[in-house]
């Protein structure tokens, strides 16, 4: 029985290695010089290790296949683990990065070449990968500022797989705090727009006096043959958290792309999405990063509390049409026994679905039964505001927001005969959304917007409907029109 056991494993291995051996095949391995001190050995999980301190350079990362692991990169140590790998004692293996090129275009090698990629044919993953040193920037100048650096960059390519590149750029450091590091691409050329956080956020307000002997961390410039990189390490212990060395650097008017060595295999997070395990599968696996919906506290404030009430149980839905359709729904909870602390109220019980206002013949005795609710019951309210203005004269939060100019302002591309006749006489940009007709929307980032919209509320509260909280929805300007003018929804 140990006999044949021994036979059918020594066949499953010999079976195991010319499988590894097919793929390999695939793979354009070249020499490298400092691959000498490379230690190996025959088995099935050859571990590479290469230190920086025993004069090797800086190491190179593995080749982006299933059989390579990366452990762990920075400018110290390259650990990579080979999984079912098998290699003679007197053999040598050269470790090649590739950065894809054309992550959604197919794996077609005409379409590869044709975008200035190399092709290279495997049997998973991708075949089409950038030219090391075909794009990206070259350093021009590097200049000292009060709060960090700035970098001047000149393209290395007038175009790149995703059209023409920004021709000259500057890579700008700055040091908002000691722990906090703000870093951006700006296109000397031609005028972008930014989000305009420099107004609203204090801490961006006003320059604070940096000391440098305690920052967080340090960015280190590379122009290493010719190529622009840099890498962000942490003081304290030395890790490269971000290394740009791997290349890949688009900016474009279609594409911008920035790539990074990962300082560790063991990746979490990164936004919303569905995936199997905890620990993000890095094996030719596209994670989007920026759909969480997480703020930086640590750079605008924390928010206040919320009152205890609104961890309670709470009750919402369309369509409820009337107040007396709401009160039985308030009622036959209550007699079923079932604790309620909070009722909403969506748009069906506005005059029109506008904001601010009441639907008087569908909830007729709505505020009156809000009240009893309120002192019997501690029933607590909240209504929805959904900042779509509807574009009508006559309707008061309309023409208190002309007269304030609070909306936002139409395109110079947008032609008039785009909008209704009676439209075309506003600056304004409209869009379809709830209401029966054109809306506009409030611009959130004016000042006076914010105290225009806060007046509205303060005085629906008092004169209109004592609600105890709000909730606002799709406070960014969306429509269900496209230019056409036809439904998109």
């Amino acid at each position: 029985m140990i006999l044949w056991f021994m036979k059918e494993l020594l066949k499953k291995i010999k079976q195991f290695r010319a499988e590894i051996t097919n793929e390999m095949e695939n793979v354009d391995e070249e020499d490298d010089d400092d691959d000498d001190d490379t230690d190996t050995s025959q088995s099935l999980s050859t571990s590479i290790r290469r230190d920086a301190s025993g004069g090797t350079g800086r190491g190179k990362p593995p080749l982006s296949r299933k059989i390579f692991e990366p452990r762990s990169r920075n400018s110290f140590k390259l650990e990579v683990f080979l999984k079912r790998f098998s290699l003679k004692l007197t053999g040598s293996a050269a470790l090649k990065w590739l950065q894809s090129c054309m992550q959604l275009a197919s794996r077609d090698k005409t379409d590869c070449k044709n975008h200035g990629c190399e092709y290279v044919s495997t049997r998973k993953g991708p075949r089409c990968f950038m030219k090391k040193g075909a794009f990206g920037y070259k350093v021009e100048n590097v200049s000292t500022t009060a709060d960090g650096m700035e970098v001047k960059l000149v393209n290395r390519s007038a175009s790149t797989p995703y059209g023409p590149s920004f021709s000259s750029v500057t890579f700008i450091v700055s040091y908002v705090t000691e722990e906090i590091l703000r870093i951006k691409f700006l296109d000397n050329n031609y005028p972008r727009y930014e989000v305009p956080v420099q107004e609203d956020f204090p801490l961006l307000q006003s320059k604070h006096k940096i000391d440098s002997s305690k920052l967080a961390f340090k960015v280190n410039i590379s122009n290493e043959s010719n190529i622009f990189s840099f890498q962000v390490q942490r003081v304290e212990d030395d890790t490269v958290l971000w290394d740009t060395s791997v290349g890949g650097l688009v900016l474009s008017d279609k594409y911008l792309q920035i790539s990074s060595y990962l300082p560790s295999r063991n990746i979490y997070g990164l936004g919303e999405h569905t995936h199997p395990t905890l620990r993000h599968d890095l094996d030719y696996k596209a994670w989007p990063m920026f759909t969480q919906d997480r703020f930086p506290e640590g750079l605008i404030g924390r928010p206040m509390l919320p009152p205890y009430w609104a961890l309670g149980f709470q009750l919402c839905r369309w369509g409820y049409n009337s107040t007396e359709n709401l009160k039985d729904v308030v009622e036959r909870t209550r007699k079923a026994g079932i604790h309620q602390d909070v009722q909403f109220l969506d748009i069906d019980h506005m005059d029109n679905k506008r904001d601010f206002t009441i639907n008087r013949e569908s909830f007729s005795g709505l505020v009156e039964y809000i009240r009893k609710t309120r002192e019997e019951y501690g029933l607590k309210w909240i209504i929805i505001l959904d900042p779509a203005i509807e574009a009508v004269k006559g309707y008061k939060t309309f023409d208190s927001g002309l007269k304030d100019d609070v909306f936002i302002k139409r395109s110079p591309l947008w032609k008039e005969e785009m909008f209704p006749d009676r439209l075309r006489k506003y600056n304004i940009t409209f869009g379809k959304v709830w209401p029966e007709t054109e809306v506009a929307f409030p611009n959130f980032f004016d000042k006076k917007t914010r105290k225009w919209w806060i007046d509205a509320v303060v005085e629906h509260h008092r004169k209109e409907l004592p609600f105890d909280g709000l909730w606002i929805v799709n406070i960014h300007s969306f429509t269900f029109y496209n230019f056409k003018h036809k439904r998109s929804l």
